[in-house]
């Protein structure tokens, strides 16, 4: 009877690993396929300088330089080998003198999607796809796990209406471009995280 118990009591621990691991860390993580609307290379857009304010273009000119010029996913991980696009948004932000803050370890490193969407929130800095926000270059792409990218995050590089292009980590284990409609509900866009009101 005691090897019953204690069978029911491993196969529960690891229900509520697994569901922690899917709730935190993207996992299991759904393939991706680069510009899923046209399967095809994007440059990174132009951007001009007038139109933003100096945080948001520290961020542009980071995001530029890594998708010129890109680590491996290690680089923005602190070397775990994990899916990176949430470390990579927490890289990006540290580079930009504007570093998050881990809720569990205070760490400027926030290697969950879920996680990096309780942060913004809970600083007053996410604007919901229902609430109409229109998202400018900078800002933080927050997705759920039911769409195209599996649950991901990236940023915004440009935006002309709803349409929205942006850069992100551990796009085919790359950094990569996408172009697409924010309300397309297959890409699943819940939100963005507001980098500055």
């Amino acid at each position: 009877m005691p090897l019953v118990i204690s069978l029911a009591a491993v196969f529960l621990l690891v229900i509520i690993f697994v569901t922690y691991l899917a709730q935190h860390y993207q996992w299991p993580a759904k393939p991706y396929t680069a510009n899923q609307s046209t399967n095809q290379e994007l440059d990174f857009p132009d951007f001009n300088t007038s139109d933003l304010s100096p945080l948001r273009f520290r961020i542009l000119t980071i995001l530029k330089q890594e998708h010129d010029q890109p680590g491996a996913g290690t680089k923005y991980s602190e070397g775990v080998r994990e899916l990176w696009c949430a470390d990579f948004v927490s890289w990006v932000m540290r580079e930009a003198n504007v570093p998050l803050s881990n809720p569990n370890s205070g760490s400027w490193r926030i290697p969950g999607v879920a996680t990096l969407q309780e942060y913004f929130e809970s600083q007053g800095q996410f604007g919901s796809l229902a609430s109409d926000y229109q998202p400018k270059p900078g800002d933080v792409v927050i997705y759920g796990a039911e769409g195209v990218h599996g649950q991901h995050t990236n940023f915004v590089v440009a935006v002309s209406g709803n349409e929205i292009t942006t850069v992100g980590g551990n796009e085919g284990n790359q950094i990569r471009i996408q172009r697409f409609d924010s309300h397309d509900q297959k890409h699943a866009v819940i939100g963005f995280g507001v980098v500055e009101p």
